[in-house]
């Protein structure tokens, strides 16, 4: 059985998770909406059934429960701050280019994909 890593944290209304695995040398990085998690726990159990179902479709990303993307800047760091929150084509692990129309109560960014 291989150990993997998790680190959870809440900004606003989304779990960001880090994970380590074994043998492979960056972290995978997921994003669940609190509302549909509402304990670590719970992120902990998805994650865990993303990845026993690895290298199908593991039918969770970086996107939330409308379509929306949620990533961050090029300058911004996962811990500390805020997501950006866009409609668009997207794709997990790819740079977009995203016009920012709006910001959030808690901070995040909103916006479109140019």
């Amino acid at each position: 059985m291989e150990k993997i890593h998790l680190l959870i944290t809440r900004r606003g209304p989304v779990w960001r998770v880090r994970i380590l695995l074994p043998g492979e040398p960056r972290p995978r990085w997921r994003a669940y909406r609190a509302e549909d998690y509402p304990t670590p726990g719970a992120v902990a159990r998805r994650c865990a059934e993303g990845l026993t179902r690895r290298g199908e479709d593991e039918g969770h990303g970086d996107h939330d429960a409308d379509g929306n993307w949620i990533g961050r800047s090029c300058y911004d760091s996962p811990d500390i701050d805020g997501l950006v929150v866009f409609e668009g084509r997207g794709g997990e692990g790819q740079i977009v280019p995203v016009r920012i129309t709006a910001v959030s109560d808690d901070g995040n960014l909103i916006g479109l994909e140019e």
